[in-house]
C-alpha cells in the first residue's frame, strides 16, 4: 500500500524535511482553530444521527464520519492546487506567503528556486493521500475501544461525565505562571504504554486513575502512543483533538446501551461484533 515516496518509507534528511513540514503546520495556531471548528460541527451532526438509528455498530459508523471529513479535505485539496497557482502566476513566485492547509505547505516546496529541493506533484499527492491512511483506521479505532471500554465500566463514565461538565463551568485563565509569546508552539509528547507489569501494574487492566497516582511521574520511554525521536507521528495533536472533542461530546450529551462484544488484537486491533449500541440524547431521557 505505501508507495516509494512515503514518509513512512523515506529516510534522512528528505524525512526530516518533510515531517517538519507537515507536523509544523499541524501545530500552528491558524490550523488548529480552523480545524477545531471543523471537527466540532461534523461531531456534533453525526452523533445527532446516531440517536435516530435503533442500533448502530460504532466501529462502521465512526469510519464514515472519517470518511465525511476526508471528503472536505478532498475539496480543499483541489481549491487549494488552483489557487497556489493563481497566486504564483500574480506574484511571479517571488513571494510565498504562509500555508493554510498541509497540501499549501507541501505544493509551495514544488516552487523552490533550488530545483534540487523540489518536491514532484506525484511525491506531494502520495503523502497527502498517504496521511489519512492512519487516520481511517486508528483515530476511528480509538474512538471505538473508548466506547467500549466506558460501556463495559460505568463508574469511569459517570466520572468522565462528572469532569466534563465541571469543565463547561470554568472560565478562561489568563495567567497560569508561565508567558508563552504569541506564534510560539508547545509540544508536549506522549508515549504509549507498555504492557509490562514492572513498568505499570496490571497493565491490561482499564483503569484510567492509574495515570491519576503516577502524576507527573510517568516515564516517557514508557508511554508512546504517538512514536517518539525523528519518527513521531506529525498529526498526534490531531488526532488527540479529534477524541478529545467526540468523547466530550458523547458523555455531556447521550446515554447509550452496548450490546455484548470482543476486543479482536490479530492483526489489528478491531471490535469482532463492530460494538453495536444503541443512542439516546440526554435531553430526551
Amino acid at each position: 500500500m505505501l508507495g516509494q515516496n512515503s514518509i513512512l518509507q523515506i529516510n534522512g534528511p528528505l524525512h526530516k524535511r518533510v515531517h517538519a513540514l507537515i507536523g509544523g503546520f499541524l501545530r500552528t495556531p491558524i490550523f488548529k482553530a480552523t480545524i477545531t471548528q471543523v471537527i466540532h460541527h461534523s461531531v456534533q451532526l453525526n452523533l445527532a444521527s446516531w440517536s435516530n438509528i435503533q442500533l448502530l455498530y460504532v466501529q462502521d459508523q465512526a469510519r464514515k464520519a472519517k470518511e465525511r471529513l476526508l471528503k472536505i479535505v478532498g475539496r480543499i485539496v483541489e481549491e487549494r492546487k488552483a489557487t497556489m497557482e493563481i497566486r504564483n502566476n500574480n506574484n511571479n513566485n517571488k513571494e510565498r506567503g504562509v500555508g493554510n492547509d498541509v497540501v499549501d505547505v507541501l505544493l509551495q516546496e514544488s516552487y523552490d528556486s533550488d530545483e534540487s529541493r523540489r518536491l514532484p506533484l506525484d511525491f506531494i499527492t502520495g503523502n497527502i493521500i498517504e496521511m489519512m491512511i492512519p487516520g481511517e483506521e486508528t483515530v476511528p479505532m480509538a474512538m471505538t475501544l473508548a466506547v467500549k471500554y466506558l460501556s463495559d465500566n460505568p463508574v469511569v463514565l459517570d466520572h468522565l461525565r462528572e469532569e466534563n461538565m465541571e469543565l463547561k463551568k470554568k472560565k478562561m485563565i489568563d495567567n497560569l505562571g508561565y508567558f508563552i509569546p504569541k506564534n510560539w508552539c508547545v509540544l508536549a509528547s506522549f508515549i504509549s504504554v507498555h504492557m509490562n507489569e514492572e513498568n505499570y501494574e496490571k497493565p491490561y487492566e482499564f483503569n484510567p486513575w492509574r495515570w491519576e497516582r503516577t502524576g507527573n511521574t510517568v516515564n516517557s520511554n514508557m508511554f508512546t502512543p504517538f512514536g517518539g525521536g525523528q519518527r513521531l507521528c506529525p498529526g498526534l495533536d490531531l488526532s488527540r483533538l479529534e477524541l478529545a472533542i467526540f468523547l466530550h461530546q458523547l458523555v455531556t450529551k447521550y446515554r447509550w446501551i452496548a450490546e455484548k462484544d470482543e476486543i479482536v488484537h490479530f492483526p489489528t486491533v478491531k471490535m469482532k461484533r463492530k460494538l453495536p449500541i444503541s443512542v439516546t440524547s440526554i435531553s430526551m431521557t
